[in-house]
């Protein structure tokens, strides 16, 4: 869910797309449902707020006993108390990563089982998919937005960075690790929080290392930055306050 003004947003399995009164917790108005049979499961990626009232919605392809339903996107109005559609757009390869947005442009992955693609599409009044390019290696995690770089974990333990003209710009190996949570833009530098307690800066223009440091206790998620300090949640129920220039 993502919370828009007093609403929260929530897609839920069964296909609907509901705003939800925060103090009441009871749905207000309409939500917006797709044409899907009754009881079929809807893999809906995140929602994204885009802006005056709206987000995009997307979904991976819904199987079901008598087929699939393809793979579409969709631009939603929460303007007013019903959840409405503005305009959708189905996709020949089915979306399977959560969507990036930026100034009328969405970002994502696609796969057909053998290939991925990472693709921008242009969001208004009809959709469209601007560009693709193929992946080397199978899509893992991401795409993550951090500042004018699209940044992808692959199956060859690698971070991959693309420009938003989808151009790919350098690559770093990371080993057999999970990040904890996406890549955050911090002095100018690109920082990575690992679950294993690694906490790696890379720079923007060639990924190579600036700094790194390795707390030695796991780690749940990206830190929040606070004016030079950084607060990490840890795995354990820990949180750990470190310098942001030192990273200790």
């Amino acid at each position: 869910p993502i919370l828009m003004g007093e609403n929260l947003v929530v897609a839920s399995k069964r296909g609907q797309v509901a705003k939800i009164n925060a103090d009441s917790g009871f749905v207000d108005g309409t939500p917006f449902l797709p044409p899907v049979a009754p009881g079929m499961t809807v893999p809906w990626m995140p929602l994204v707020d885009i802006g005056n009232d709206q987000v995009i919605a997307a979904h991976s392809n819904i199987i079901s006993d008598t087929g699939a339903t393809p793979s579409k996107l969709y631009k939603l109005s929460l303007e007013g108390r019903s959840v409405k559609k503005m305009a959708e757009l189905p996709l020949s390869t089915p979306i399977v990563s959560p969507l990036q947005y930026r100034e009328g442009t969405a970002f994502a992955v696609t796969s057909d089982g053998s290939a991925d693609n990472l693709i921008t599409l242009s969001v208004n009044d009809a959709p469209a998919i601007d560009a693709q390019q193929k992946l080397d290696d199978r899509y893992v995690a991401g795409p993550w937005l951090v500042g004018d770089l699209l940044l992808l974990q692959t199956d060859q333990d690698e971070l991959v960075s693309f420009d938003l003209t989808l151009q790919r710009q350098w690559a770093v190996k990371l080993g057999n690790v999970r990040l904890a949570g996406p890549p955050v833009l911090l002095d100018q530098n690109i920082l990575l929080t690992i679950s294993n307690g690694m906490m790696v800066a890379l720079s923007p223009t060639d990924g190579s290392q600036k700094i790194s440091s390795n707390l030695q206790q796991p780690l749940a998620k990206a830190p929040v930055i606070s004016g030079g300090s950084l607060w990490i949640p840890g795995s354990d129920g820990i949180v750990h306050l470190i310098d942001a220039a030192t990273l200790k």
